[in-house]
């Protein structure tokens, strides 16, 4: 397990953990030593999903914006065969989306570090 840190941040209709570059980096390193394999960075950068665009919140949710949140990592890997990421525990992120009314996300947290790069040449 991973402890680290992000800050809270509002983009548009998206809730994000605003996490440390140097963790995606680290990740996408451990990666590489033990598969072989390069990825590219997030397209959102490093990131916590806490309320995606597709979920309605009626509650003024951007009074805790810029929020320093605790997040595990438990490094169980998972891929859809592009994106690489770790599940994301967050009692803080939780707590935060029950206050909105959301209960659990439809997608569970999670700690998205990277994707296969398009060009190797890059």
């Amino acid at each position: 397990m991973i402890s680290s840190q992000g800050i809270l941040n509002y983009d548009g209709k998206w809730c994000l953990v605003e996490c440390d570059y140097n963790l995606g980096r680290y990740l996408r390193k451990l990666f590489l030593l033990g598969h072989g394999i390069k990825l590219q960075r997030p397209a959102r950068s490093e990131h916590i999903t806490v309320v995606s665009h597709h979920e309605e919140v009626s509650k003024n949710w951007r009074v805790r914006d810029g929020e320093l949140i605790n997040f595990d990592l438990h490094t169980c890997l998972y891929t859809n065969g592009n994106a690489f990421w770790y599940p994301a525990w967050s009692q803080q992120l939780f707590t935060l989306r029950e206050q909105l009314g959301l209960g659990c996300p439809p997608i569970p947290l999670h700690f998205c570090f990277g994707y296969i790069k398009e060009n190797e040449d890059d």
